[in-house]
């Protein structure tokens, strides 16, 4: 019997990430579906994740969501920035090459923690490594190995290239102490500067320009962050513009204007983070 070699190179994947439940996505044109799963009912579900990837559906993994665990995720690294991240004690615990030139590689820290800190480890470890910044989230997903990569752009004579498997020792890095305490003295800091901008009130003028005022208090808070995470801007003055009655239009509109940074995307994100702030104080 032929060896199945998705079966091999994902089963292999997710010992070396090495927790109980993992979130498996699966992302095509027609919709996403999502479900949590343990290694084994992974591997037995196999056969549907092959169907969808042969049918154009990306399939993706992460540690779930709603609970601590110790995985961090650098993203769109090159192939020899695992050996320099060994070098530094950030050994990888399982490296996969998304498509020719581009690896991803799964850092684990050795103990569960939450997912402040995951995402300041994975900041630290984007701008030392030169990871994709866009891809610093605690949630982040990864390519599971085995199947295709169905980004258009990555289609050649032989079809869409496989997510290859490149190594999986599934060992925690022998530096992930000191990642974690940077990285939990840098969330304590984060937490004071945000809780030092809510000390501040939004100034809303009595002419009713709510709109100009808005931009005008972006404008400020942005030109204030000495080194910026402007959607912590962006998200402190939705809400206090919402607990002051400003209507979310409003909001949408004025961080529209002010978030240049997100050129065409602009209006999306500003529309986004306003249902998001809502939603979440329903």
């Amino acid at each position: 019997m032929a060896e199945d070699r998705t079966l091999t190179a994902a089963s292999r994947q997710l010992r070396g990430l090495g927790l109980p439940h993992y979130e498996i996505t699966m992302k095509g044109s027609k919709g996403t579906s999502v479900n949590v799963m343990p290694f084994n009912e992974i591997l037995n579900d196999l056969g549907r994740l092959k169907w969808g990837n042969r049918g154009g559906c990306h399939v993706y993994i992460r540690g779930q969501r709603d609970s601590d665990h110790d995985l961090v995720l650098l993203d769109d690294i090159s192939r020899f920035t695992p050996e320099k991240m060994k070098a530094a004690g950030h050994d990888p615990a399982v490296v996969v090459q998304t498509s020719p030139g581009s690896i991803q590689a799964w850092v684990r820290l050795g103990r569960s923690v939450s997912a402040k800190v995951r995402h300041e480890v994975a900041r630290e470890l984007a701008n030392l490594y030169d990871g994709d910044r866009a891809a610093v989230n605690p949630h982040q997903a990864g390519r599971l190995a085995g199947f295709t990569n169905q980004k258009p752009e990555h289609k050649g004579p032989k079809g869409f290239p496989y997510v290859l498997l490149m190594n999986a020792p599934g060992k925690p890095a022998p530096a992930a102490d000191q990642l974690i305490l940077h990285a939990t003295d840098k969330a304590a800091e984060a937490a004071e500067r945000l809780q030092a901008m809510m000390a501040v009130d939004l100034q809303i003028s009595a002419s009713g320009d709510a709109h100009r005022d808005l931009v005008a208090a972006w404008s400020a808070e942005y030109s204030k962050q000495v080194q910026p995470d402007l959607s912590k801007v962006d998200w402190w003055i939705v809400n206090l513009g919402l607990g002051r009655d400003v209507h979310p239009d409003i909001l949408a509109s004025a961080l529209a204007e002010a978030a240049t940074r997100k050129g065409k995307h602009a209006i999306d994100y500003a529309e986004r983070t306003v249902r998001k702030a809502l939603s979440e104080r329903r």
